[in-house]
């Protein structure tokens, strides 16, 4: 099928600093031309009209390298491949900076007849970098995010502050069947939550040597696989991870409990929980030969409940590809293999590991230009903006993708790929903006937010993005600029968002803005280990004693 399409309608300047090695958020002379949701496949010849008075261009199709196009009577052809349903490629052409330089563009099938043509209408792209207010005077700015001098020492005040809420709400009574499990502000006792709180636990024991800490871990990690479905006979659920969440109640009354009949089973807590078991591994926690059988079974869930090869699934039953979700359980699938492989000698088959791979690649082939992932494969109503409402997906994928990048059992580094992980990076920094002398990440305030979940406003995907930051900087230049970033943005979070006063309510508030619903995403426990870690990289943190 020949296609033609409007080339304005699909096009967006970016800031040089995502075709340089230069910290630069001036907008260049490259023009970024992109759809998702692309219902065509294969090798096209691409044929693009230029705009009056352009004799000169420069082609790239992965954001990285350009080779000149020879132009012929304003025009100019070039072949692309387009699979997982996204079209994308760069322009440079310096005589038309301003303007988009093309005023035609059309896909030549070699199978069809270039006589027939198909008009593809796009919605017009708008990538939303306007509500970005620090391109407006980018060198001000810059010295303003590197001069801050936010205390370092409060990230262990702000780590301990939360390890001690969790532990004040933990369950100690052996006889209630919740023992183990942290009892959330939420009015829920969470699978997810537990396994974050054992690595909590864990860690204060490794740091004080109190034999009281460990006992706490264990019983966290205890109560955490006592929620895994096993031996039920369903093959949507046997090895996946039931949800104590508000998964199959969107009012959020009623939040499931261990003792009631339990809800869908979910690969995403699966997952979120495999990935944190490596943690506890890597500081010496112990798994029964039971629970080692548990992670093999969660891999073999992960494997039987493919949607499409190397396609994970977010939940039982799900018959839609969710991009998300191939970053957990590429990194989980590679977090039971190193525990298993390291405690009894056999990991997971190496077909397995493989598809693990695949899938991590179908993650990088649908990164759009500007750094964020959609949600789903070829979906546009949640991706292509420098906006809040992709901020959960990309901090819990993005979290999933470091893991998997240092496993010490994957292919793929960080290195390997830098100039996609800085893209990433300046996707969040583009995300950003001050208000009120805070640098803070996009959030919504309209009264829609108000009156739903607010996804996009919880105070945890801004802990995931230090997170991942913090794991970037060593590998994708300009490292002073980013602990700068991540210092302002954590003055923000202490000073704006930080609880004081209620004893009752955990030390991080769950959104940066009051919403109706926050529930199963708190993840108190979860900010906690990111403090931790960043007063780690940060060099103020106290020593383990083990």
């Amino acid at each position: 099928m020949n296609i033609r399409m409007d080339p304005s309608t699909i096009a967006a300047r970016l800031p040089r600093a995502y075709y340089t090695d230069k910290l630069d958020l001036t907008l260049g002379d490259v023009w970024n031309f992109e759809v998702t949701g692309m219902a065509v496949a294969g090798d096209f010849e691409v044929r693009v009209q230029f705009a009056d008075g352009v004799s000169k261009a420069e082609l790239s199709l992965d954001h990285e390298v350009f080779t000149a196009l020879r132009i012929d009577a304003g025009e100019a052809r070039f072949r692309i491949r387009i699979d997982h349903e996204l079209l994308s490629f760069d322009l440079r052409a310096a005589e038309s900076a301003d303007e988009c330089p093309l005023q035609g563009l059309q896909l030549l099938d070699p199978t069809t007849s270039e006589a027939k043509f198909t008009q593809l209408k796009t919605p017009v792209r708008d990538t939303e970098l306007s509500r970005c207010n620090l391109l407006d005077d980018w060198p001000a700015v810059r010295a303003h995010i590197e001069a801050e001098d936010f205390d370092l020492g409060e990230l262990t005040s702000m780590r301990d502050e939360i390890v001690d809420w969790a532990a004040a709400r933990t369950i100690t009574d052996p006889a209630d069947p919740h023992h183990g499990a942290v009892y959330s502000e939420e009015d829920k006792y969470c699978f997810v939550d537990a396994i974050f709180a054992a690595s909590c636990f864990m860690r204060r024991h490794l740091r004080t040597g109190g034999s009281e800490w460990l006992e706490k871990a264990v019983a966290a990690r205890d109560y955490c696989f006592r929620g895994q479905y096993r031996d039920t006979g369903d093959p949507g659920k046997d090895g996946a991870w039931a949800c104590m969440g508000i998964i199959d109640d969107p009012a959020g009354k009623h939040f499931r409990r261990i003792t009631d009949p339990w809800c869908q089973a979910s690969g995403v807590d699966m997952d979120l929980i495999g990935i944190e078991c490596a943690r506890l591994h890597g500081m010496g926690m112990a798994f029964s030969d039971e629970q080692l059988a548990q992670l093999r079974s969660a891999a073999t869930w992960q494997v039987r409940n493919q949607v499409e090869p190397c396609w994970y699934s977010h939940h039982e039953g799900m018959d839609e590809t969710c991009i998300n979700v191939n970053s957990l359980a590429a990194s989980q699938l590679f977090a039971a293999h190193q525990i298993l492989l390291e405690t009894t000698g056999a990991g997971l088959d190496a077909e397995i590991l493989i598809d693990a791979v695949r899938g991590f690649e179908h993650v990088r082939a649908c990164r759009e230009a500007i750094g964020v992932v959609p949600y789903r494969r070829g979906a546009n109503w949640r991706g292509g903006k420098f906006w809040c409402e992709n901020l959960p997906d990309n901090g819990m994928g993005g979290h999933a993708q470091m893991q998997f990048l240092q496993n010490p059992y994957s292919s793929v580094s960080a290195e390997s790929i830098a100039p996609e992980l800085r893209r990433v990076a300046l996707w969040y920094l583009l995300c950003s903006r001050f208000e009120d002398g805070h640098l803070v990440l996009a959030y919504d305030d309209s009264d829609e937010c108000f009156r739903g979940i607010g996804f996009g406003n919880f105070t945890w995907c801004r802990i995931t993005m230090l997170d991942i930051i913090s794991q970037l900087w060593d590998v994708i230049g300009d490292k002073p600029f980013w602990m700068q970033f991540v210092r302002a943005h954590l003055r923000t979070l202490r000073e704006r968002v930080w609880n004081r006063d209620d004893p009752a309510t955990a030390p991080i508030r769950a959104s940066v803005v009051p919403v109706q619903l926050v529930s199963w995403v708190q993840r108190a426990e979860w900010a906690a280990l990111v403090f931790d870690n960043l007063a780690t990289r940060f060099g103020v943190n106290d020593e383990m004693e083990g």
